[in-house]
């Protein structure tokens, strides 16, 4: 919902514009859809899952062994296959988490592929990661960032070496928000949407950025030829749709809109792209705080991105029944073995805003999913490489098994905790732990475990700012005031 997202690509869909000038992305996290509609539940449309060494590589194939059980079995990628590498290259002898259609007795088409210098289940060095790199965040030698990030947006160019170094590379697009000069904004009034009087539909923020129909075919043709173009000049993973689903914030309603007929023409959008697309729109709530709408993109996505994921714009921090949305809809991604790109909006200094940070972490940590939540933290940093140690704190052995709700979370004390039996931070086991979250706006509620007596101490900024955190912090509070948290050890 931020058509400023990636606003420093100037040679793209740049925008004229700092990504907090338009807040619309944010602010939509918290607001309800005025319409009635059911959220639709979209069931995987993948087939199979299967985990297992890389045997052996060809242009196209590679042979996998997930197991006696599957035996051998030939994976199939393309153009549109998503690779999150991980600081690897698919080469024989790593591992490979692989998604698609398929089954365990036949081949699989792939349609996203996890790289691991590690077999499946074994501690990582930090959870999926994604940022900005490369525009003034950063610069060469990319290597220097792989162990730390594992999805950048960039500009074109950089993308060769990032893939490189290991890092999967999102390119940013907006076939749904275009104005004058932008790739897609052209003479033809079909790609345009309309008010039932003929006039285009501008948004409320800015006037220069036009509505477009994601129905339109010629639009659909126009969009795939631009990531064509892109792709063969610089070998880019994933595609972002920002806006996608979205009519949000604009001066004017699309003529007959109807909420089914946008999402499924939207769907049809992505999947004629040709490529594997990440759209932006799961920030945009239904009725009554309900999960988005958008996540019906799933049907032809690879997966979604929430902006306000956690960590509102300013200080603000989301919790009661929006706080829950977002837990559920990490949980229903996981569920629909789609990706889930967490974005915070809190672009505050990371030093100054340790708060807001331990309980982003924390939430994040409760419904986290291994293989498929991806942190994308937005707090500044002196650098401006956005990655913070926190992200080096991986949970794995839940004791509770993972939830269809997030409520199934909720402990006897009325905040919400999730124990982990092995813990890690960058790789080094320190024992249990165990996120604490009190969500709720306005009461404060005891601390809920007594096993646990150090907390996650968090020292200084982002990763290349000297930043660092530790397992010995002082003991848990024995209450937790309304909006805090708690990430905790023995």
């Amino acid at each position: 919902m931020d058509a400023c997202h990636g606003g420093f690509q100037a040679s793209l869909f740049s925008f004229a514009c700092l990504r907090l000038a338009r807040l619309i992305g944010t602010i939509a996290l918290w607001a309800v859809v005025a319409v009635s509609l059911t959220t639709p539940s979209v069931a995987a449309t993948d087939a199979i899952t299967v985990s297992g060494k890389v045997i052996a590589v060809r242009p196209g194939v590679f042979l996998l062994y997930p197991g006696s059980s599957c035996g051998y079995k030939d994976v199939y990628f393309s153009g549109n296959t998503f690779f999150l590498r991980n600081g690897q290259s698919l080469r024989s002898g790593i591992y490979a988490r692989v998604t698609g259609s398929g089954s365990c007795f036949t081949n699989v088409t792939a349609s996203v592929v996890i790289l691991s210098g590690t077999p499946p289940g074994a501690p990582t060095d930090h959870v999926f990661t994604a940022g900005l790199l490369g525009f003034r965040n950063g610069a060469p030698p990319w290597s220097k960032y792989a162990p730390y990030m594992s999805l950048g947006e960039a500009y074109p160019q950089n993308d060769r070496g990032l893939i490189a170094a290991g890092i999967s590379t999102l390119q940013y697009t907006n076939p749904n928000r275009q104005m004058v000069g932008q790739p897609l904004y052209t003479s033809d009034e079909s790609t345009f949407a309309h008010t039932c009087s003929g006039s285009r539909i501008v948004g409320t923020s800015n006037k220069k950025l036009y509505l477009m129909n994601p129905a339109s075919s010629n639009l659909w043709s126009m969009w795939k030829d631009y990531i064509a173009g892109l792709r063969a000049a610089a070998p880019m993973d994933a595609i972002l749709s920002d806006d996608s689903d979205d009519v949000y914030g604009t001066t004017g309603m699309p003529c007959g809109y109807n909420i089914t007929s946008w999402l499924n023409a939207t769907i049809a959008e992505d999947a004629h792209a040709g490529a594997p697309i990440i759209y932006n729109g799961l920030g945009l709530l239904g009725p009554g705080y309900s999960i988005s709408p958008s996540i019906g993109l799933n049907a032809t996505a690879i997966g979604g991105m929430m902006e306000g994921c956690y960590a509102g714009f300013g200080t603000y921090k989301p919790g009661g029944p929006i706080w829950a949305t977002i837990e559920n809809t990490e949980l229903a991604m996981s569920a629909q073995q789609k990706l889930f790109i967490c974005a915070t909006s809190n672009y505050t200094d990371g030093s100054s805003a340790i708060d807001a940070r331990r309980y982003a972490y924390a939430s994040f940590m409760l419904t986290y999913d291994l293989n498929s939540s991806i942190l994308w933290e937005g707090f500044s940093t002196p650098s401006d490489v956005k990655l913070f140690p926190e992200s080096g704190l991986v949970a794995l052995d839940p004791v509770e098994p993972t939830p269809t709700n997030v409520s199934a979370l909720l402990t006897p004390t009325s905040v919400y905790g999730r124990e982990y039996l092995a813990c890690y931070i960058r790789g080094t086991y320190v024992g249990r732990c165990a996120s604490v979250v009190n969500s709720s706006f306005w009461t404060t509620y005891r601390f809920p475990y007594t096993r646990y007596h150090h907390t996650l101490v968090f020292a200084g900024d982002g990763i290349f700012d000297g930043g660092r955190i530790y397992a010995n912090g002082p003991p848990p509070p024995t209450i937790l005031p309304p909006l805090e948290s708690a990430i905790v050890f023995p």
